[in-house]
């Protein structure tokens, strides 16, 4: 077996074998930056609108898939993780399901199932429906959760991330010393007025050098 199929059947990739995902992300960030001359500050703002409007439709999507449920996952063993996994978990869920009903079922469990795609195989549904009790949401990875809970650590974390930008880190600084009772402050009001009022100029990238243009300007040495 190849080296490189067999990494696909040892991990866990939740149904992540594509190795192209770098290609597909850079056409996504080619569709917002739509021109090659555009300065460093305005690249970061697409692709900040960009993040912003991804976690907007996943989002959306997670709202959706919250209050939809389908009618085959109705069932006993599936009772706790309705509107709690993503859809794509429970058909596969789902799927495993079937291979009991189908007399599929291996006769020894190698594990490969729960260890690549993180979600309980036929042999450990089989085992809860024997015992009665349905599965939980602690047996599926984190990854298919609709609401992801986090920890207080994790909360608070996140939070300071969200409140320590480097314009928020500016912005905290200059609040401090314009309210200085000081003559430093009447100063820096003075310099701001004077920044505001300076019209913004865009840099402009260089422009490109052809081949021909080069060979123009090199200095041509005497043939013997």
């Amino acid at each position: 077996m190849l080296p490189e199929v067999a990494c696909f059947l040892d991990c866990m990739h939740l149904g992540q074998t594509s190795t192209s995902r770098v290609e597909g992300n850079h056409h996504v960030i080619k569709s917002y930056v739509l021109t090659s001359r555009m300065d460093l500050f305005g690249v970061f703002g697409k692709i900040g609108l960009l993040l912003e409007n991804q976690a907007v439709d996943i989002g959306n999507e997670i709202n959706r898939q919250s209050i939809i449920v389908n009618n085959r996952h109705r069932l006993d063993v599936f009772q706790n993780l309705i509107y709690k996994v993503s859809q794509y978990a429970l058909n596969m869920l789902y799927e495993q399901f079937l291979i009991i009903d189908l007399s599929m079922l291996p006769t020894v469990c190698t594990g490969k199932f729960r260890k690549t795609f993180g979600i309980p195989c036929t042999h450990q549904i089989r085992g809860r429906i024997e015992c009665g009790t349905p599965l939980e949401l602690a047996d599926v990875h984190i990854q298919w959760h609709l609401q992801l809970i986090l920890n207080e650590e994790a909360v608070e974390n996140h939070n300071t991330i969200q409140k320590d930008t480097p314009r928020k880190r500016i912005l905290a600084e200059m609040k401090e010393k314009l309210y200085r009772s000081d003559v430093y402050a009447g100063s820096m009001v003075a310099r701001l007025k004077e920044i505001l009022r300076t019209p913004y100029a865009q840099i402009e990238p260089p422009n490109a050098v052809t081949k021909k243009e080069e060979d123009r300007w090199e200095p041509k040495t005497r043939q013997a």
